[in-house]
């Protein structure tokens, strides 16, 4: 799928989610390598903290945080060699990149917790039962629409009968995506 997206949009600037790969990597130095809590602790921080690998503000910077903790991962032959060829260049080049590429100086890392809080309220609206092409398409658009009755959004306007689950636009969108997404299950 990576490469059938790499090929449809040469252009786009790809991210991994630095959610997943924490949790990656987190158990790949807990149940792989057998690293102490502490250690894989800072492990963790040298490569996703504030001042961690992530976060560098330029190649030469990344490169000087990538190997300020190589002695301790030097320790561990098969995390060195993951490290160094699987992870460090996934990191550059879909995490550290991108957010120097847009300027990303909030410290908020990417995840796709959006993604996937939406994922699961379209779920729900299928009943969680595999449907065709044009079902699931019908389902999406009116689940989209549903949810932008909600909050007036665009031609959206909910019937007078169900007008008191109406929040204000701008409520709606001081919202976090969990909270939409509860919301909009009450509604729906």
């Amino acid at each position: 799928m990576t490469n059938a997206i790499r090929d449809a949009f040469p252009s786009a600037t790809r991210l991994l989610c630095t959610k997943h790969l924490k949790d990656n990597l987190k158990h790949y130095l807990q149940n792989k390598i057998g690293v102490e809590v502490k250690e894989r602790n800072q492990i963790m921080d040298n490569i996703f903290g504030k001042d961690g690998v992530v976060n560098a503000n330029n190649t030469v910077d990344f490169k000087d945080k990538s190997t300020s903790f190589k002695e301790q991962i030097d320790q561990y032959p098969k995390l060195a060699k993951n490290f160094t060829e699987n992870f460090k260049p996934r990191i550059q080049t879909f995490v550290n990149e991108p957010r120097r590429k847009n300027k990303d100086k909030s410290g908020k890392l990417w995840t796709n917790n959006n993604a996937e809080s939406i994922n699961h309220v379209f779920k729900v609206a299928i009943k969680w039962k595999p449907q065709s092409t044009p079902e699931l398409i019908k389902k999406l658009y009116d689940c989209v629409h549903l949810r932008g009755c909600i909050h007036g959004h665009r031609d959206y306007e909910l019937i007078f009968s169900e007008g008191h689950y109406r929040i204000t636009d701008q409520i709606w969108r001081c919202k976090t995506e969990e909270e939409k997404s509860t919301i909009f299950e009450i509604f729906y």
